[in-house]
């Protein structure tokens, strides 16, 4: 069972990656780990066109969601009060 879990992890982390990969160019690394397992000191990673785009993609539909809140919450108020007769 343990092969078949890490299986699922190694790919999950390589998709991740990959996705990544097409967001952010990095220029630099440097091990933080004496065996060169662990690479945790990334130097100089920039957003390229496409994590660019993503990010104002991104900004945009948060901004979009905030400005609904205040009549999603005068909604549910107004549904939960009940009428003067």
């Amino acid at each position: 069972m343990t092969p078949f879990i890490s299986t699922i992890i190694a790919r999950v982390l390589a998709i991740t990656d990959y996705f990544l990969a097409q967001w952010v160019d990095v220029a630099a690394v440097s091990n933080a780990s004496p065996n060169g397992c662990w690479e945790f000191d990334v130097q100089n990673a920039t957003l390229n066109a496409c994590g660019q785009e993503f990010i104002a993609n991104l900004t945009d539909v948060v901004e979009g969601v905030i400005a609904l809140v205040p009549s999603l919450l005068g909604g549910l108020f107004a549904f939960g009060t009940p009428e003067a007769v």
